[in-house]
């Protein structure tokens, strides 16, 4: 199968969402802004299994990166698109369910079937279901911006459904982690650097020994630190 060089994949997926407002950060995998919707979407080609018995299966595959733990910890759901440049197709799976797949091994397949992708209508998107009971979503690429209007019905998840990803002062057991101002302070020059786990770094260990904070793990600290990563990208 024929692939995209990843900068035209973005750039592909870039045009199309701006058409109607829609703005992505640098990067593979970013963060798609589309009015209230915000959500990491990670762009790759979809290539051959390479199973000499099944020639139809197709799949993406996901490698170990410490870009995935700050997705994994993020409250964002995670879209992935595999392309198939032939047929100008995009495919998803579920975000919740390959969410929780991140980093469990060092090459994460995720299957698609090329006889669904040779046979998605310009009009209508296409459901798919892999033998392992697993929904997929097939789409021609013009149909991009209505896939992400529609994602929650798309997959019958209403985790998905006019979600809004408003930004709060971070609370635990009813007591504010650190004034927001005094955080961005601090934290802000690495995340204009992407450095998001860096951030988390700095905070656990500026306010380990302060009694207020001793009973915040990791994740409470990356909640807090990624609010404002968002807010800046």
């Amino acid at each position: 199968m024929r692939k995209l060089p990843k900068k035209e994949l973005k750039e592909l997926f870039v045009l199309q969402v701006a058409k109607v407002g829609g703005t992505c950060g640098k990067d593979n995998p970013f963060i798609l802004k589309k009015g209230d919707f915000k959500c990491y979407v990670f762009l790759k080609n979809i290539s051959p299994a390479y199973y000499k018995k099944y020639p139809d299966i197709t799949r993406v595959q996901l490698p170990t990166s410490d870009k995935f733990k700050v997705i994994s910890a993020s409250d964002l759901e995670f879209v992935i698109l595999g392309y198939d440049v032939e047929n100008d197709v995009f495919v998803s799976w579920n975000p919740f369910k390959v969410k929780e797949r991140l980093n469990t091994k060092s090459n994460v397949s995720i299957f698609s079937r090329l006889s669904l992708q040779s046979a998605v209508d310009i009009n209508h998107f296409k459901e798919g279901f892999l033998s392992n009971g697993e929904k997929i979503i097939l789409f021609k690429r013009d149909r991009l911006n209505d896939f992400f209007d529609q994602l929650g019905s798309l997959f019958n998840d209403t985790r998905l459904s006019d979600k809004k990803n408003e930004l709060t002062t971070k609370v635990v057991k009813d007591k504010k982690i650190i004034d927001v101002e005094e955080m961005k302070l601090l934290i802000e020059p690495l995340l204009l650097e992407h450095k998001v786990l860096k951030a988390v770094s700095l905070l656990a260990e500026k306010y380990k020994d302060n009694p207020v904070y001793k009973e915040l793990k990791f994740k409470d600290w990356f909640e807090a630190v990624n609010a404002q990563y968002e807010k800046l990208f």
